[in-house]
């Protein structure tokens, strides 16, 4: 069968505006920073080159406690606002450079000087500051596994990133702030927030799928759409795989764009083989994905459409 991926340019109508960035609340200009406990650099990207924009965090794991977290500054010698943001910066590139993540996966991956990182402000929050950093390129670089950029989705919704916990003080901070989640269209609406998904595939179709995404199942339940599950679904799906015919395979992570969503509750793929094919067109033709339990209660989304889907990386 023969693949076709769609090839339309959307970054010309996604205009956006990350508006709690120019909030009365949201400060410009630095403080005395030896009055908090922590200082976390928010390093953040915008990745527009999709159905609609998204946010990215950058996060570290502590190798010590095997969480995820943001970058926490605690140099607190400088002299002015100035001084301060040029430490910081060299600080973000040194970490980047030595957890190898200038390591590309093509010839159109670019490098990130210091002029590329740009101060947006920063939020004071209980004995915590949280400055915020914007890294336009930092979506085409290469991560290791030390080093992830992490959707909304997994800070709100399941406070882990490829399986590992992202530091509570950080998941806070979105719940109490939950204004900073949202980018926004010209009229001031709230873009869709990806939702993260996962799926595992043999070692010679994961760096194809990294880059081009998920291929339609002919003979899926609920028709010839995309089909994903969670994080700890595809691990095991990999492992059986490896263990079945003795060879690695990957798992390469999705941002996924539901739409209206129909949502199978405490239902099982075996009942949904039932629901009849005038149904399932009733149903496609209402909803633009779907969510029910497979066996053993492993999670499945289905996207209709190939642009509600987002390869990001391979976790493994």
């Amino acid at each position: 069968m023969e693949e076709t991926f769609s090839q339309f340019n959307w970054r010309e109508q996604n205009k956006y505006t990350y508006s709690m960035l120019e909030d009365v609340y949201f400060y410009k200009n630095i403080r005395n920073l030896n009055v908090y406990k922590n200082c976390y650099l928010c390093i953040y990207t915008v990745n527009n080159e999709n159905k609609c924009p998204f946010l990215q965090f950058l996060f570290y794991k502590n190798l010590l406690t095997d969480t995820f977290s943001f970058l926490n500054y605690i140099n607190y010698d400088f002299n002015n606002k100035e001084d301060l943001i040029e430490k910081i910066n060299e600080y973000i590139l040194s970490f980047l450079t030595i957890k190898n993540v200038f390591s590309t996966l093509s010839n159109n991956s670019e490098f990130i000087y210091a002029s590329d990182i740009i101060f947006k402000g920063f939020i004071e929050e209980e004995e915590n500051n949280y400055l915020f950093f914007d890294i336009p390129k930092l979506n085409e670089c290469f991560f290791s596994s030390n080093l992830q950029l992490g959707l909304i989705d997994e800070i709100m919704n399941h406070q882990k990133l490829n399986g590992k916990t992202i530091y509570l003080e950080i998941v806070d901070f979105f719940h109490k702030n939950s204004e900073f989640m949202y980018l926004k269209n010209e009229k001031e609406e709230n873009y869709e927030i990806p939702i993260v998904a996962y799926v595992s595939k043999p070692k010679k179709r994961v760096e194809f799928t990294r880059m081009f995404g998920e291929r339609t199942e002919e003979d899926g339940i609920l028709g010839n759409y995309y089909y994903f599950t969670n994080y700890e679904t595809a691990l095991r799906k990999e492992e059986e795989e490896r263990i079945l015919n003795k060879e690695y395979g990957g798992i390469v992570k999705f941002a996924l764009f539901p739409g209206i969503m129909k949502t199978f509750m405490n239902s099982s793929s075996n009942f949904l083989k039932e629901i009849g094919e005038e149904e399932k067109k009733e149903l496609v033709e209402v909803y633009d994905s779907f969510f029910y339990l497979e066996k053993n209660d492993d999670p499945i989304w289905v996207m209709k459409d190939y642009s509600q889907q987002v390869p990001l990386l391979i976790v493994k």
